[in-house]
């Protein structure tokens, strides 16, 4: 080391001088190293470093994942017999029991939070390009990272939660319907069979107890997923939730499932006898259908099996006047004059309810988007699918499936 003595000059001199050059030791110049190694900030930022580089490769591994989902996907029968009655009713009964012990709409209240954020980020990019300042290239970057980390994840819990249903069998295979062309007389064959139905369970005022009729639809899909599909059938939540009047039907829907969170909610606005049928349409979903056709014939099969009249007269009455649309204008309006002056009155009233909050431009705008997300997931009639629904119960009519329940 450095030694400064005087002496008789003033200069000062070197004394003690390793071999490794002024002012190093042997010992300081190895121990310093480790010491910088082995201390406390260095292991937590060598920590954080392998952290990250370990999720980046999980997200890269997970995007190329999602990738061959969408443009490979697997077969249907693989899809069905290791996701849809393997993984998905295991995953059911974590979702189910969680979305239970919340009475709000937990996923509607997310959907909305990212509705009002989204927007508002939007705007500041648009009014900082429209002032002529191009964003920070390193705010810019760490935006869109930020966007890409959030839609892969996004994507591959809606995949894995729920959005694979959309590659099982279809119900035609499910259920072993036939693929005979659907004829008028096939047509009216079942508007004749829901009209007996309606008539038949045509309810009373005071027996129209909305709550009691959800819980017997409920009741009816545990009843038929069971005789289904035995231990491979999946957990429904207890209720269908609700989000304030007009918030859905301003868009043109009327129900929902919200994916990841398998939780079925329905606009407050609807008449109780269109939110009966809605109601079965979304536990149809949570029950695994994915696709809309597949969600109405299932929510309509199991809904005129529900042991309330109520419950089954609601989900008829939705079944025939999609059924009577469908026929030419003489048979439909023979049997729409057929309807008893009641049900016709609920058709008015699930139509007004509809009417008073739509927006055509909003509804527009959802139709198109819905079209484009169905596509995605392989539906690839996007929109139209759901007229198939009328094909579905025509055949499931044939096959027996459609039966007065016993009273």
């Amino acid at each position: 080391m450095w030694v400064e003595r005087e002496s008789g000059t003033g200069t000062p001199e070197v004394g003690n001088c390793s071999p490794c050059g002024p002012g190093l030791s042997t010992s300081g110049n190895s121990a310093a190293p480790r010491d910088l190694e082995t201390s406390p900030t260095t292991v937590v930022r060598r920590k954080r470093s392998l952290l990250r580089k370990a999720a980046l490769l999980a997200l890269v591994i997970l995007g190329v994942l999602e990738v061959l989902w969408f443009l490979a996907p697997p077969p249907p029968s693989a899809v069905e017999r290791v996701y849809s009655r393997g993984v998905y009713p295991v995953l059911t009964e974590v979702t189910a029991s969680l979305g239970d012990l919340i009475t709000i709409p937990l996923g509607a209240s997310v959907i909305i939070v990212a509705g009002l954020v989204v927007p508002r980020t939007a705007y500041r990019l648009l009014r900082m390009a429209r002032s002529g300042m191009p964003p920070r290239p390193r705010r810019f970057r760490r935006w869109t990272r930020r966007v890409a980390i959030a839609a892969i994840l996004i994507y591959g819990l809606f995949i894995v939660f729920w959005g694979a249903n959309y590659r099982r069998l279809p119900v035609e295979t499910q259920l072993g319907l036939d693929q005979e062309p659907i004829t008028a007389e096939r047509l009216r064959a079942l508007a004749e069979f829901l009209l007996l139905s309606i008539v038949r369970d045509l309810p009373r005022p005071e027996a129209r107890q909305r709550e009691r009729a959800e819980e017997a639809v409920r009741i009816s899909f545990e009843d038929w997923l069971r005789r289904q599909l035995g231990r491979s059938a999946p957990r429904l939540p207890q209720r269908v939730k609700t989000v304030p009047p007009g918030l859905l039907l301003t868009f043109g829907t009327s129900g929902m499932l919200i994916p990841i969170f398998n939780e079925p909610v329905v606009d407050a606005g609807l008449s109780d006898t269109a939110r009966l049928a809605t109601a079965a349409h979304e536990w149809a979903h949570a029950a695994g259908f994915a696709g809309e056709a597949d969600a109405d014939a299932i929510g309509i099969l199991v809904g005129l099996q529900a042991p309330d009249p109520y419950a089954r007269y609601a989900c008829a009455l939705t079944a025939f006047y999609a059924c009577a649309a469908a026929l030419s204008g003489d048979d439909r309006t023979e049997l729409i004059a057929a309807l008893p002056e009641v049900a016709r009155d609920d058709l008015r009233q699930a139509r007004n309810a509809s009417l008073r909050y739509k927006r055509s431009w909003l509804s527009s705008l959802q139709r198109g988007l819905h079209d484009a997300y169905l596509r995605s997931q392989g539906v690839s009639a996007g929109v139209q699918d759901y007229s198939r629904a009328i094909t579905l119960l025509v055949r499931a009519h044939a096959a027996g499936y459609l039966v007065l329940r016993d009273v």
